[in-house]
């Protein structure tokens, strides 16, 4: 398994007196707005910081993840903090926080449990089904590294194929949260998660639909650093509607995500133009290569 190929990291790290800062990068941008920043980058800079609170519990790992995107981050310069809230034998709570200027633009509470490995010997009712994989030979369109599944198509490399408003899956490589950086598994899971608006409110005229929260829970860490999420519902009552989706590896399915979203007032996100937007990928030659991708 590789981290992205090209892309460098949604920040870089520069260390200051009090807190770290973190310059973003292009690959921040989003497309809601020419100087918003993209939600995988603001919980997976969460997520990074709250893994170093907790760094020194061994004994315990990140179950539950909850963002709450308070504002709309922009493409300044970054610091996070976290605090403990509550710390026990077989628990800990980390809050976390993402500012700019002195605001806060959005919070985490992270929730670690034991590592401990138990075998249930009568275990209960779980889904007999897995998500599909993408084709081993397919290789991503750009170097963001996704690759896109709806019922109708199937899975490909080309975005434009799959705006219409069939159920969707997505499969991608971990973007580096900090250039020069290795993924973690909990980095990785929690900046995929930001992507279950785009497989449960991507329709036939785009992402019309903006979230306001990620939530995710991990029963187990992610085998390498591809992974993908499929839509499991989708519950609309006015301009609110709610996804959820299942995240996966090639094991199969490591736990769940979902996102609060409210209709966007203004015009929907370019789908095709944003997903699409990535340098294209020269996969027989050049200066990328070919590279391992599922």
């Amino acid at each position: 398994m590789t981290t992205n190929v090209g892309v460098s990291g949604y920040f870089r790290r520069c260390p200051g007196a009090e807190f770290e800062k973190l310059t973003p990068l292009p690959v921040a941008l989003s497309g809601w707005g020419s100087e918003h920043m993209r939600g995988s980058a603001v919980t997976g800079a969460l997520a990074r910081s709250a893994e170093n609170e907790g760094r020194a519990r061994r004994d315990l790992r990140p179950v539950r993840f909850t963002a709450d995107l308070q504002r709309a981050a922009t493409m300044a310069p970054v610091s996070t903090r976290s605090t403990v809230v509550r710390e026990g034998g077989r628990l800990l709570l980390v809050d976390s926080e993402f500012l700019q200027n002195g605001h806060v633009m959005a919070r985490a509470r992270t929730l670690f449990l034991p590592t401990t490995q138990r075998v249930v010997a009568d275990p209960p009712w779980s889904p007999d089904r897995s998500p599909s994989m993408p084709p081993a030979g397919l290789r991503p369109a750009t170097d963001e590294g996704r690759l896109f599944f709806s019922e109708e198509h199937g899975w490909s490399a080309d975005a434009a194929a799959h705006q219409n408003s069939e159920r969707k899956q997505l499969w991608c490589r971990s973007i580096p949260v900090v250039e020069r950086e290795s993924v973690s598994p909990f980095q990785a899971s929690a900046t995929a998660a930001d992507l279950t608006n785009l497989v449960t409110h991507w329709g036939g005229g785009g992402v019309r639909h903006i979230n306001a929260d990620v939530t995710l829970t991990l029963a187990r860490f992610p085998d390498g650093q591809s992974l993908g999420l499929s839509a499991t519902g989708r519950v609309g009552g006015g301009a609110i509607s709610v996804g959820t989706a299942e995240i996966y590896d090639h094991r199969g399915v490591f736990g769940h995500t979902a996102v609060s979203t409210v209709l966007q007032s203004g015009r929907p996100v370019d789908t095709i133009t944003q997903l699409m937007r990535g340098s294209r990928i020269e996969l027989s030659s050049g200066r990328h290569g070919r590279t391992e991708y599922a």
